[in-house]
């Protein structure tokens, strides 16, 4: 995914404020891990913590990842985490 096509799409989802409050890490998301952050904010993170528990489950294989997705996501539930 190019970078430009990956922050249209990171504001797209979040919002313009939300954003530009944090877009600064975006450019430090490696490539291969640009689809397992939207899949976080997808999941009503915000950037931030989206950004945190990449790097916590980066060297996950992807079966490991979307089961640590829905245990943070259940484990959170009933959380409004992203504020648009």
């Amino acid at each position: 995914m190019e970078f430009a096509d990956f922050e249209n799409h990171i504001l797209n989802l979040v919002g313009k404020d939300h954003f530009g409050m944090y877009c600064y890490l975006l450019p430090s998301i490696k490539v291969v891990f640009r689809v397992r952050f939207i899949h976080i904010l997808h999941s009503g993170f915000n950037i931030p913590t989206a950004y945190d528990q990449l790097n916590i489950a980066a060297k996950l294989p992807d079966k490991n990842f979307q089961r640590y997705l829905n245990f943070i996501s259940a484990k959170t539930a009933g959380q409004k985490l992203v504020q648009l």
